[in-house]
């Protein structure tokens, strides 16, 4: 329930700022889903999930990009950082 409540949450902000979903799988499921923005693409997993497709060992060689500047949100909070 709290992942397809993030991943609602996250498609009616980015709707609000103008982008549109382009595209969405794993709503059917329990474990993962990902939606489409183009430049943006949004994953998330349960924790079991997450272990498997461990997209972050996937990516380790991409470029960081720093999302939270990009869209203006202030550096990561102390709490967050943890």
């Amino acid at each position: 329930r709290q992942m397809f409540a993030l991943a609602e949450e996250v498609r009616l902000t980015m709707k609000t700022r103008g982008n549109r979903c382009l595209g969405t799988e794993g709503e059917s499921g329990n474990q993962w889903l990902v939606q489409d923005y183009g430049d943006i693409v949004l994953h998330v997993f349960q924790p079991d999930a997450r272990l498997l497709y461990d997209l972050e060992h996937l990516w380790s060689d991409a470029r960081t990009v720093d999302w939270r500047a990009l869209t203006g949100l202030p550096a990561v909070p102390v709490s967050e950082a943890l």
